[in-house]
């Protein structure tokens, strides 16, 4: 995949997935990813490829106007998401809602540091190290900051120590744990 895209094995690679663009903020994850292109040109090879289906057409117009169209990759619904994670770098999801969303939880499982917003509830996972929460997808001086960050290996590397960690808090055990823990304390009030 990295070579269909174009890239060297030290070139980074920020995934996203998403079934409802606008609510994952992937058009502020394409500013964000075209400020941070434009700022690097020449010293960063990098692609954002958006996996998911949506309708991709505007999103498209977004990039070719912030002259990003062949840096951001559209690869529509796959029955096979691991081979992308597995070619990817680190995770941005820049969600506007989200409950607790299971692809940062999947990039954390999988080693991908992860960039996403504190509208995430998954994103409690990542405050021991594992990514870096944003305040909201429109605080593009931070995600540019964090592109910035995971765009260099030695910090990814850092950050997938952290993913190891974090890991072991997602088990189903723990899960089931906290579940009765807080079935407990209800019917104790």
């Amino acid at each position: 995949m990295r070579d269909k895209w174009g890239l060297g094995p030290d070139d980074p690679v920020f995934i996203t997935v998403a079934k409802n663009f606008h609510l994952k903020g992937i058009d502020h994850a394409i500013v964000a990813f075209a400020r941070f292109f434009h700022e690097n040109r020449g010293k960063v090879n990098a692609r954002l490829v958006i996996v998911g289906k949506d309708t991709p057409e505007s999103y498209l117009r977004h990039a070719s106007l912030r002259d990003v169209g062949r840096q951001v990759v559209f690869a529509g619904p796959t029955d096979n998401i691991f081979a992308y994670y597995s070619a990817a770098d680190a995770c941005v999801l820049l969600s506007w809602y989200d409950p607790c969303s299971r692809v940062v939880l999947e990039a954390v499982r999988w080693s991908l540091p992860t960039i996403t917003t504190r509208f995430n509830g998954a994103s409690e996972i990542l405050a021991a190290g594992a990514g870096l929460v944003v305040e909201s997808p429109k605080d593009y001086p931070a995600i540019i900051s964090a592109f910035n960050e995971l765009s260099n290996r030695e910090n990814r590397d850092a950050r997938i120590d952290h993913c190891s960690l974090a890991r072991q808090m997602l088990t189903m055990d723990r899960h089931i744990e906290k579940l009765l823990g807080a079935y407990g304390e209800v019917a104790n009030l």
